[in-house]
């Protein structure tokens, strides 16, 4: 895949590098990642967990929220998964949101399996095989207080 990892400390969690997701492309319309399937996210059967799948998910929905300039937390995720990915493989994750109101936002992502192929990340989502589909709410602005870098940040992202 041809995309470069993005680096955010802000937004970046120890658990995703951890589970090795990089992240591609945050903008406010569209937010994409890639993590190979190893020893560390998989489950007994050695595909990827579920679990992991809706961590992906939810980091994907919560840059991409910061990326709208909101402050942003988690109300409800589910997800769908419909293909296992074999430890070894690479899944590519699209998040696009479907509402991005003032106080609530709704996301959907797209987990897909690269395709033995490799083709340019535009191209997965036609040549992929769907693993996991997600749809998270989001409550933005609550009256919480962002930390101190996250004006500063979402000011960044929202230029990317």
């Amino acid at each position: 895949m041809a995309g470069t990892p993005e680096a955010h400390p802000y937004l970046d969690s120890p658990i995703h590098e951890y589970l090795g997701i990089q992240y591609l492309k945050t903008t406010p319309e569209l937010v994409t990642a890639r993590m190979k399937v190893t020893e560390r996210n998989r489950q007994p059967d050695n595909l990827l967990h579920g679990g992991v799948s809706v961590l992906l998910a939810e980091g994907l929905v919560s840059r991409g929220a910061r990326a709208t300039g909101a402050h942003a937390v988690g109300v409800e995720i589910n997800a769908n998964h419909v293909r296992g990915a074999p430890v070894g493989s690479t899944v590519y994750a699209e998040g696009r949101p479907l509402k991005a109101g003032r106080s609530l936002q709704v996301w959907e992502v797209r987990l897909y399996m690269e395709p033995q192929n490799k083709v340019d990340d535009s191209d997965i989502a036609k040549f992929g095989k769907l693993v996991c589909v997600s749809r998270c709410t989001l409550g933005v602005n609550l009256g919480q207080k962002p930390p101190k870098e996250a004006p500063e940040m979402s000011h960044k992202l929202a230029k990317l």
